[in-house]
């Protein structure tokens, strides 16, 4: 045991907590995470004390945040659509948004007010910066940019010269601005009389980002997943940074001649002299929409995954196993004997992992591009489903491809049938169905709409469709395999279909959907006899018990004894049994935050710790976050233990 805090604290870890994670070995550089936003957060900046960090936010609200102990003192609300950007003004009093909403708001940064609102773009503002202390300027999706005086809120010039929506906007010295737009270009204007000075070609896809370097350097990042250093009075490219695997989201210039760009879930530190990245910061799920600077050593960033990360430069990245992954866990499988865990990743690799040990025992490489889906056959083997329209069957043991299916395109989605003969899988508008043991496929369904989840019955003679269709409600087919013909349609669901599964005995249904219901079905009847209320992403029915349903929040009983006639409504569109989901078990809730038991929360977990995918064996359970196999087992809690 080599933290010295969990040392500390050994004493006060519950007994009924059997096993607990392992613990890193250094400290990480992510100093704090600040939470509270409901969606995404879309841009952060410091105020020139460094006491306060801003934050917008998809959930339309802006946040101010104290930097030391991480509290909310401030939500300003107004927009009435998502926020894209915010700053301070040079006197820390007020905070400017702008917001999709085509508006720019100035707030007091105390009391939360809104002091004033700007309009006159007839687009989303996408990008708003300070110019001097009397003006800001901004940028639109209605390729213009527009310079304010703040003190009377007018509009005091607009240029016009990118051929596409703007981006993003910097500003240097109160004197240049640099746009960045859809048009891949970038144009550098002069403030003070609106003349665009130079435009920089080269990169082969839109600008996200853009920053001074300095008053001769600026640097651009684009959906081309380049980083591009500029000689402004050249308009010569000097030096093409590549590391990120996506978009480059955010640029922040740290230290001079080092620049922080956030793209794929992580942030990297680059030398401009040699165009090396000296640094690598991991620890956001999804894309980092925004960084700042706090000081040559310290940054802030804000990412798709709804979270604000504190970082210290100076402690430099944690050192990771080599056997974790590198970027984003996509899905999870666990073996048929519950012995193993296979994880699959964005970065086109799989690995399997002992469940007992905690250690990965093999990694599969052969994908070249992220892995969507994996599934244990009943031979032990592993099949996995790839953007690259691949679908692989690996032998385990040995790390062998033995197979490779070749799909039409991209596959999202797969299943197996009991005895593994045969694999359907889930593409963008249709599903193939083939025979693992011949290679071919057998049966193609066209226009079946975006498909999520599909499953067999037990006997292999029914497929069970989840998709979604146009109008983003969820819809559910059931397709006989033997005539190739539909013989179910069950509709209900407002929103895509995460999971389906059949009962054993082949009578119902389970349906999850993005709607944050569970529905039942019977089958023959197409009636739905139960919808549950509760956000569940994987499902499946005890093999041995039809009136059990295991998911990642826990053991769901079903009550089965109903006439699916008797419980329609007079409108006959949904049933009469609606009720909140009741597990028994541990599972995890819908925001990743605590582990639950029967439904209730047993233990929080930090947000390094949360995962989006998992996989509950009994009293263990396992998920995984950045290629981390995390496990902890439990045993049952005393009766007199005080839950939460």
């Amino acid at each position: 045991m080599k933290s010295l805090v969990r040392q500390a604290f050994h004493q006060e870890i519950p007994s009924w907590i059997q096993e607990v994670p392992t613990v890193e070995d250094n400290w990480s550089p992510c100093l704090q995470t600040l939470e509270g936003h409901t969606a995404c957060v879309t841009s952060v900046a410091f105020s020139a004390d460094r006491k306060h960090i801003a934050s917008g936010s998809k959930d339309n609200t802006i946040k101010i945040w104290d930097v030391i102990t991480g509290v909310c003192l401030q939500t300003m609300e107004g927009h009435t659509d998502w926020v894209t950007s915010v700053i301070f003004l040079p006197n820390d009093k007020k905070v400017v948004s702008g917001s999709v909403d085509e508006t720019i708001k100035i707030w007091n940064a105390t009391t939360g007010n809104c002091d004033e609102s700007l309009e006159g773009h007839t687009g989303a503002v996408q990008s708003v910066a300070v110019l001097s202390y009397s003006q800001i300027v901004s940028v639109s999706h209605d390729q213009t940019i527009k310079v304010w005086d703040i003190l009377t809120s007018a509009c005091i010039m607009t240029f016009r010269g990118h051929d596409e929506y703007i981006t993003s906007v910097a500003t240097f010295a109160n004197v240049n601005i640099a746009t960045g737009s859809g048009d891949a270009t970038i144009k550098i204007w002069d403030s003070s009389t609106g003349a665009c000075v130079q435009t920089l070609k080269g990169h082969i896809a839109w600008i996200c980002s853009v920053a001074f370097l300095n008053s001769q350097q600026i640097i651009s990042g684009s959906d081309d997943e380049t980083i591009k250093v500029w000689d402004i009075a050249t308009g010569e490219c000097v030096q093409t940074l590549r590391g990120h695997t996506d978009s480059i989201w955010s640029l922040a210039v740290v230290a001079p001649g080092q620049v922080a760009s956030g793209s794929d879930g992580m942030i990297k530190i680059w030398d401009i002299a040699t165009g090396a990245c000296i640094q690598t910061l991991k620890g956001h799920t999804d894309y980092i929409k925004s960084i700042a600077t706090m000081s040559p050593d310290g940054i802030v960033s804000g990412s798709h995954d709804g979270t604000i990360k504190i970082w210290d430069l100076a402690i430099g990245p944690s050192e990771r196993s080599s056997d974790s992954h590198s970027r984003l866990v996509q899905s999870t499988a666990l073996s048929l004997d519950g012995r193993q865990v296979a994880s699959g990743l964005t970065d086109d690799r799989i690995k399997v992992w002992d469940l007992e040990t905690g250690t990965c025992v093999q990694t599969l490489q052969g994908h070249s591009d992220f892995v969507t889906s994996i599934i244990f056959l009943k031979n032990g083997q592993i099949a996995s489903a790839s953007w690259d329209g691949m679908v692989k069957v690996w032998h385990v043991d040995t790390g062998a491809c033995v197979q490779t299916l070749k799909a039409s395109n991209a596959v999202y989605s797969i299943a197996s049938s009991a005895h593994s003969k045969y694999i359907a899988l889930g593409l963008k508008k249709k599903v193939e169905i083939w025979n693992v043991t011949k290679g071919k496929c057998i049966w193609v369904l066209d226009d079946t709409g975006f498909v999520n989840s599909l499953a067999f019955s037990m006997d292999a003679q029914q497929l069970v469709l989840g998709s979604s269709t146009l109008e983003n409600t969820g819809k559910i087919t059931i397709w006989n395999i033997a005539t190739e013909t539909c013989t179910r349609t069950l509709e209900g669901h407002d929103s895509e279909i995460l999971a389906v599964a059949f009962s054993s005995n082949g009578r119902y249904v389970a349906s999850a959907s993005a709607d944050s219901t569970v529905k039942v079905w019977d089958v023959a009847e197409e009636a739905c006899l139960q919808t549950l209320v509760g956000m569940v992403h994987r499902l499946s029915f005890d093999p041995r018990a039809n009136h059990i349903i295991y998911s990642d929040i826990g053991i769901i009983d079903l009550d089965l004894d109903l006439d699916p006639r008797s419980v329609a409504t007079e409108l006959g569109d949904e049933p009469l049994l609606r009720r909140h989901v009741a597990t028994r078990g541990y599972g995890i809730d819908k925001g990743h935050e605590w582990i639950t038991k029967d439904g209730r929360p047993l233990l929080w977990l930090p947000v390094e710790y949360r995962s989006y995918t998992s996989v509950i064996v009994e009293s263990s359970i396992v998920f995984c976050k950045s290629g981390h196999l995390l496990k902890m087992k439990f045993l049952d809690p005393e009766p007199d233990t005080q839950l939460p």
